[in-house]
């Protein structure tokens, strides 16, 4: 709180050195203004779109595991040769 009230002052300064003071309070009255109106906007705004990238890329995974269980791969759906039914085959 102290440190705006002193921010302020240098922002309507008068007298000797006024101006140098005008415009370090300009500036950093300013860029206070503008870092909380910054952060209450695009804080949540941020939040937001993560929140829902994780979501959709957590439905990817979701759908692509139910979609793996229910068609298995093709090297999963192939069966296996036995040997002995190999070696009947060849005689």
């Amino acid at each position: 709180m102290h440190y705006g009230r002193a921010d302020q002052h240098c922002g309507v300064a008068v007298g000797a050195g006024a101006n140098a003071r005008h415009s370090i309070g300009t500036g950093i009255i300013g860029g206070m203004i503008g870092e909380a109106t910054l952060a209450m906007l695009y804080v949540p705004l941020f939040f937001y779109i993560f929140d829902i990238w994780t979501e959709r890329s957590r439905e990817k995974k979701e759908k692509k595991k139910l979609k793996s269980e229910e068609h298995p791969s093709d090297a999963a759906s192939i069966p296996e040769i036995q040997p002995d039914v190999m070696r009947e085959e060849k005689n």
